[in-house]
């Protein structure tokens, strides 16, 4: 990825237009969620900067963009926004027992993987309701 004059361009050939400046480093670590056809926010290193794309192809993956709201204090088991509840692997709860609620995530349309966008981690979950 590189930044020049508030355009990101990624590796995969797309670039997208910053729409307000960012002191953030250029790193690989980018999720761009769009929100229309052509716009959307990108989430680096933990900031979350509206971005509208400019040209290139990007490959586009579906899944639930929400909120963590409440997490057991060991971070077993996570509470989105739309009231779900979802049952983290042992192995995940490290890092998901340090997450302070309320963060953004994305859960992939498999509904196998989580992706915490402040973070930019992804665990595995299931859904239990």
């Amino acid at each position: 990825m590189r930044n020049e004059d508030g355009l990101i361009r990624l590796l995969g050939g797309s670039t997208w237009q910053l729409q307000s400046p960012s002191l953030a480093l250029v790193t690989d670590d980018i999720v761009i969620v769009l929100l229309t056809d052509t716009n959307g926010i990108a989430f680096l290193n933990k900031e979350e900067i509206p971005v509208a794309h400019r040209g290139g192809a990007f490959h586009a993956q579906t899944g639930y963009f929400g909120q963590v709201v409440r997490a057991a204090r060991d971070g077993s088991t996570l509470q989105l926004n739309d009231g779900s509840m979802w049952s983290v692997p042992h192995y995940d709860q490290y890092d998901t027992g340090w997450w302070l609620p309320p963060y953004k995530v994305i859960v992939t349309a498999s509904g196998l993987d989580m992706i915490n966008l402040k973070e930019n981690k992804k665990v595995w979950v299931k859904q239990v309701r």
